[in-house]
């Protein structure tokens, strides 16, 4: 009775934190999910007594339930690494698709600024320091 409660918990935990807004919470839920339906399958294939399935009685236990666990078990280990690797890449992306403003640095603003002096205090401007080039001959 103990195992059908701690499967129903631990489905009932992977499916709220599915219905979750987070990324990485989703894949705990689904990681949840996952041990949820390995007890399962163990349970469902254990023989009825209060004793571990792989110590037999009379006859030796029937392998191939361990044998789904041990299969789902890989299954379930990869799909949970490629999901977090899709989290981190769109974790990656959504943070490189925010473009911030930097100001330009100062080379290139005194070249663009018309009143812009050099660091030895003297005008920079090709022309001299003359606005619009009107006194020039």
């Amino acid at each position: 009775m103990s195992d059908a409660i701690a499967t129903g918990m631990l489905a009932a935990a992977g499916i709220y934190l599915l219905m979750q807004r987070g990324f990485v919470r989703a894949v705990i839920g689904f990681l949840l999910l996952q041990h949820a339906v390995n007890l399962l399958l163990i349970t469902a294939r254990a023989p009825q007594r209060d004793e571990a399935p792989i110590v037999p009685l009379n006859t030796p236990s029937d392998p191939l339930g361990q044998a789904f666990v041990l299969t789902a078990i890989v299954i379930g280990l990869g799909s949970v690494l490629f999901l977090l690797a899709v989290a981190l890449r769109y974790s990656r992306l959504r943070n490189a698709a925010v473009v911030e403003q930097h100001p330009p640095d100062s080379a290139a603003r005194s070249s663009r600024d018309p009143g812009a002096t050099g660091a030895d205090g003297r005008d920079d401007r090709a022309d001299g320091g003359t606005q619009g080039g009107d006194e020039l001959p």
